[in-house]
């Protein structure tokens, strides 16, 4: 007689358990990528000087929004990599500069080159 009186209870401590594992699964998965605002109104994006600088905050901005937090393996790292490449296109991109996207096309070049330099000397 006590299991059937024990067994609904522990169903319902089961499901309740259950359903706070999920509530919490959700909340831990963010709504929105995280994001970093980089304010850029006070360079002159006609000239060089002012796009490079530009180009250096939305590298430290991509750089926070992936950080590595000691990414030690081959596949983290190459994550980490993607996200930072990713978030610095799409900054990039979101600008609307032609000579920001130049520069970009030109340092993002440079760094593949440089990768599968390093990949065939393996």
């Amino acid at each position: 007689m006590k299991n059937s009186t024990l067994r609904p209870g522990l169903l319902a401590v089961t499901a309740l358990m259950l359903a706070v594992m999920v509530n919490e699964a959700q909340a831990a998965r963010p709504t929105d990528p995280p994001s970093v605002r980089v304010r850029y109104g006070d360079l002159d994006l006609t000239r060089d000087d002012g796009v490079q600088v530009l180009y250096a905050r939305l590298r430290a901005a991509a750089r926070q929004v992936c950080p590595d937090y000691g990414a030690r393996s081959l596949r983290q790292r190459a994550i980490v990599q993607a996200c930072f490449e990713t978030s610095l296109a799409n900054a990039v991109a979101a600008v609307r500069n032609d000579r920001l996207a130049a520069l970009h096309g030109q340092k993002d070049g440079r760094a593949r080159g440089s990768r599968t330099r390093i990949a065939r000397n393996d």
